[in-house]
């Protein structure tokens, strides 16, 4: 019995660490895909990824990543938040808009929904 918990233990704690959000970060853009054609349910992995894209000037396909989170786990304002400001940036005003309108219902007065709402006003 005692074996059993100490193994759960070390699969739960290894569990945690693979898909920690800070070691996500440090990855690099090579490293995140694989990582998410491994993990391709997990909306933090294709979070990162779309920050790593982002960061290396491709925000079309950081986009179709954080589009995926949000469709991942509905409730990531996260997700959606960074969606809007990519498509604003971008100069897609109408696309941000309709993505802002999709959770605002649920979501008005939030801080991410705020965060979203000032980037899509730029």
């Amino acid at each position: 019995m005692f074996l059993a918990l100490l193994l759960l233990a070390v699969v739960v704690a290894a569990w945690r660490r693979s898909s920690d959000p800070v070691r996500l970060a440090r990855l690099d853009v090579t490293a995140l895909r694989e990582e998410v054609s491994r993990h391709p349910t997990d909306p933090q992995r294709r979070m990162a990824l779309g920050e790593a894209l982002d960061r290396a000037g491709q925000w079309q396909e950081a986009g179709l990543q954080f589009k995926e989170a949000a469709d991942l786990n509905p409730n990531s304002m996260a997700a959606r938040r960074r969606l809007v400001e990519l498509l604003a940036r971008a100069g897609l005003v109408g696309d941000a808009e309709t993505e802002l309108a999709g959770v605002l219902a649920s979501q008005v007065g939030s801080p991410d929904y705020v965060a979203a709402r000032a980037a899509l006003a730029m």
